[in-house]
């Protein structure tokens, strides 16, 4: 009986040796979150908050964060389903014109041309604009370039690219751009007290500089309109800034450029 139990014991010792290894998710759980399982996740109810009014025109770009969360992360995908849906449906009016550029890596944005969207025409564009979407994703979320593009619509190849009197950039994202993660941000001294500049300096002064830019060649400046997608885990290949910080950011544009802010969560 001894010798049984002895080999019992070999044989699952090199059961455990000829495992393969946990490769772990693509995301870092915050030690204060509990993982939510795929099943879990699938049933979960997506809301949006109440949102502050907002304003548009008739001429939209979306600027969409395309990187891995939507096409990795069934509950982002699923939160991202539930902005392009919610806000494409408040946009029914018989001349509507509308553009989408994704970001993600570095270089890597796209933009797709623009089409017309008025009346029932824009449910079958807007679906089709979607599956693009879904199609042209990547790993990051640089962001800067993209947004500057889509406020001076300026293509790929630097070309101006239907240049719209007046426009409304739609921003749709959960607010973990890459470049606020990678930014070092410098203190300077402002009426004699130590003021911190903002993670997010580097689409702040884009933003500034396209509107500027705008201006200069007689446009109307955009308002912008930005839809949060709430995404509180951190990945593992750049540290994202924490969600609290993003969403207060995406509103604080919304709200400086008259678009308005639009939050997407799932309910509790």
């Amino acid at each position: 009986m001894g010798f049984k139990k002895f080999l019992i014991g070999i044989f699952f010792i090199l059961l455990i040796g000829i495992a393969p290894a946990h490769q772990g998710d693509d995301f870092i759980i915050p030690p204060d979150k509990k993982p939510v399982t795929k099943s879990k996740t699938v049933t979960q109810a997506v809301i949006v908050v109440k949102p502050e009014p907002f304003a548009i025109s008739s001429n939209i770009v979306f600027l969409v964060d395309a990187s891995s969360s939507i096409s990795n992360s069934n509950d982002i995908k699923k939160r991202f389903n539930k902005a392009w849906d919610y806000i494409t449906a408040q946009f029914a009016m018989d001349e509507l014109y509308f553009s989408v550029c994704v970001f993600h890596d570095k270089g890597k944005s796209k933009f797709r041309p623009w089409v017309h969207a008025g009346g029932m025409q824009g449910i079958k564009e807007f679906a089709k604009a979607k599956a693009w979407i879904l199609k042209n994703t990547g790993l990051y979320s640089w962001a800067r370039k993209a947004l500057g593009k889509s406020l001076r619509q300026i293509n790929h190849l630097n070309k101006n690219y239907n240049e719209r009197m007046r426009l409304t950039v739609v921003i749709i994202s959960d607010g973990g751009f890459t470049e606020a993660a990678k930014y070092i941000p410098k203190t300077k001294k402002v009426k004699g007290k130590n003021v911190k500049e903002s993670y997010y300096k580097p689409i702040w002064d884009m933003i500034v500089s396209s509107q500027r830019w705008r201006i200069s060649r007689g446009m109307a400046q955009a308002s912008i309109l930005t839809v949060g997608i709430t995404n509180k885990y951190a990945w593992s290949y750049s540290v994202k800034r924490p969600d609290s910080e993003c969403q207060d950011f995406l509103k604080a544009v919304g709200k400086s450029y008259g678009g308005g802010y639009v939050l997407i969560k799932d309910k509790k």
